[in-house]
């Protein structure tokens, strides 16, 4: 039986990014359930929110690509404007 419908894997610049998605991709395949990886941004500028977004979603893409075959990944990059609370 299956333990897992959906695994989220939160991709931080301060961690071992590798290591937590190769861990994720190996528990969505052995549950054969969805994968989502979330980059989670700082708060910066408005005027480089973009930009930012736009980098961070290609790292994370980047870091999925040698199981995109293999599995079905939802990706996402999300963070607070700067200063907002």
């Amino acid at each position: 039986m299956n333990r897992f419908k959906n695994i989220l894997c939160v991709s931080e610049e301060r961690t071992d990014q590798i290591s937590a998605v190769e861990r994720a991709v190996s528990l969505a395949e052995n549950n054969q359930a969805k994968l989502g990886i979330i980059s989670v941004i700082p708060p910066v500028p408005e005027d480089l929110r973009a930009e930012t977004v736009k980098d961070r979603m290609q790292m994370i893409k980047t870091l999925a690509e040698p199981y995109q075959k293999r599995l079905d990944i939802r990706f996402e990059a999300s963070g607070r404007r700067h200063g907002l609370s």
